[in-house]
């Protein structure tokens, strides 16, 4: 197989914008850069997971900032996605 670097198939990021190939982030469906909710937070939680976070409140804590911790990066995504529109 001859691979070779994706600035050979689609250009580089310059000539891309010269040619007017913007991205287009209102259309992007997950992937780098586009943040999604990662699964396993105690809502959809296995029994498991769910008792220890019942159990400990050291553990909620956690679990709560890194869900607060996800949906301020989602917001700043969605700001940045705004502006670059």
């Amino acid at each position: 197989i001859n691979l070779q670097r994706d600035e050979v198939y689609i250009g580089t990021a310059e000539e891309r914008e010269k040619d007017g190939h913007k991205d287009d982030l209102t259309d992007l469906p997950g992937g780098a850069g586009h943040l999604i909710k990662l699964p396993g937070f105690y809502e959809e939680a296995p029994d498991a997971l769910q008792e220890l976070v019942a159990s400990n409140p050291e553990v909620k804590q956690w679990m709560e900032s890194m869900q607060a911790s996800i949906k301020l990066e989602e917001s700043e995504a969605a700001m940045v996605a705004e502006e670059t529109a």
